[in-house]
Parts: structure tokens; sequence; C-alpha cells
């Protein structure tokens, strides 16, 4: 794979080097795209945890997480542009078993389509990190599966933090 942006470089890089890795945080790397993602992921299929945050990582970019690291737990993909209910829902469904700690806020094209799926799917889940004004309907509801196991609950005047 020949990357065109030099995040992607480095990131292929480092997953070709570092296969065995376990945590990654790219917070703010917003040239890293879904290109450099997936081919890490394909090498680092141990990753259990992964801080995308303010990452311009799309759909197609974590639909290969979902797929190779079969031991994520911890995932950030708070501000992240480019993705949306599509990517959301496909990694619900392949990661939901095992993921622990998930962020979403500020992800603008996030719906309550995700929150649902995140719901029916993401039984583990220990802690949720997402914004109510990103959603049209009601989040609570729309988490309504999922929210049995997510305790404390803090409600907060720019979205809400479950922990």
């Amino acid at each position: 794979m020949s990357p065109d942006v030099p995040e992607d470089a480095g990131l292929i890089a480092l997953g070709e080097c570092f296969t065995k890795l376990k945590k990654l945080s790219l917070i703010w790397c917003s040239n890293v795209t879904s290109m450099g993602l997936q081919s890490f992921a394909e090498q680092c299929r141990s990753l259990r945890s992964l801080d995308l945050q303010g990452c311009y990582v799309g759909d197609q970019g974590l639909a290969v997480v979902g797929e190779c690291c079969k031991e994520l737990q911890e995932l950030n993909l708070r501000f992240c542009e480019g993705l949306t209910d599509k990517g959301l829902v496909e990694l619900a469904i392949s990661r939901g078993k095992s993921l622990k700690v998930l962020g979403i806020a500020a992800c603008a094209k996030i719906s309550d389509i995700s929150l649902e799926a995140v719901g029916s799917h993401c039984r583990s889940l220990e802690t949720l990190i997402q914004n109510s004004y990103t959603t049209k309907g009601c989040l609570l509801w729309n988490l309504h599966r999922a929210i049995y196991y997510l305790c404390p609950l803090w409600l907060c005047p720019r979205g809400m933090m479950f922990s």
C-alpha cells in the first residue's frame, strides 16, 4: 500500500513494526485516514484500546478495525467527522460483545440509528460518552437495551456521560 498522506505512512510503518501492540492513541491526528487505519488494523489484530479522537477516519477504516481487532475493548471516536451511522452500526455489530468503553461525542453524522445499534449489540459496555444534541430522538430510549449495564449515569448540560 502506498499512502499519499505522511501520517498514514507512519501509521502503516507502526503497524508493521509493532504487530502485538495493545493500545494506540492518535488524538487529533487529523491527517490519519481510513486507508492508514485499515492497514494498521490488519497488522495489529491484538489491539485492545484505540483512541481516534479528532482523526478524520471514516466508515471504511472503522469497519476494518471491527473485523480485524477482535480483542478491542476501548474505542474513542469523539470528534471523528468522517464517521457516519453506517460505520458505527457495523462496528456495534462486529465488536459489540467485546466493547467496554465507547466515546462517540461530537460526531456530527451520528444519529439515533447508531444509538439503537449500540443499545442492541454492545452488551458489555461499561462506559459510554455521547452528546444528546447530536441525536433527534431520546438518547435514553435508544440506549434502553444497554442502559442496564451502565452505571452511574451523569446528566451534563452539554451532553451525557455514562461511567
